[in-house]
């Protein structure tokens, strides 16, 4: 059996990317595995962060050669995902390569802009996936200006459905009507 592999952070972060992925899992098909990736400690040294990677390229590696059809590598044009996900890319060979982006800095986008060295890896790396996904259409344009010819999708975040699945918003509507210091903030 052919496997899609997903590249995500540990599922016992509380972060956006591990959140999502925790909630679509249950959406997906058996051919679907997630492939984790470590993430740096508040005090963590250069040493013990340089070799925490090596052993994630390396088990990235091992995951991505067994049955893989496609692999999906979740990222954010900012410094640390630029090469620490760019080197995902260059070890994806031979498969499908799909890229979404999950953020991006505005301040690295104009980095990339005024640097020949920053353009030359995004292409060696980013810029050759057969898919983007990004968040924002804006930064399709951004993309396509770098080179990017392939196929794009605008996507979402998402809730838990957990969180929401006893909500009445009727019953909701009612008290906020009676209740004018009610407020629903939303982030």
């Amino acid at each position: 059996m052919h496997e899609i592999k997903i590249l995500v952070p540990r599922l016992d972060n509380i972060g956006g990317i591990a959140n999502y992925y925790k909630t679509i899992k249950k959406h997906l098909c058996d051919s679907y595995c997630y492939v984790y990736r470590g993430k740096a400690h508040k005090n963590e040294s250069n040493l013990c962060s340089f070799i925490r990677m090596l052993k994630d390229y390396c088990y990235f590696i091992r995951k991505v050669k067994i049955h893989t059809k496609a692999v999906v590598i979740n990222t954010s044009l900012g410094k640390n995902g630029f090469f620490r996900d760019g080197i995902f890319c260059l070890l994806s060979t031979n498969i499908v390569k799909i890229v979404f982006f999950r953020g991006w800095s505005p301040q690295f986008e104009k980095k990339i802009n005024r640097s020949v060295y920053l353009k030359f890896w995004l292409k060696r790396t980013f810029i050759h996936a057969d898919h983007i996904i990004i968040l924002s259409s804006e930064f399709k344009q951004k993309i396509q200006n770098w080179g990017y010819t392939g196929g794009f999708d605008l996507e979402t975040t998402v809730v838990d459905e957990s969180m929401i699945r006893d909500l009445d918003l009727i019953n909701l509507q009612r008290k906020r009507e009676k209740d004018k210091n009610t407020k629903i903030l939303y982030l």
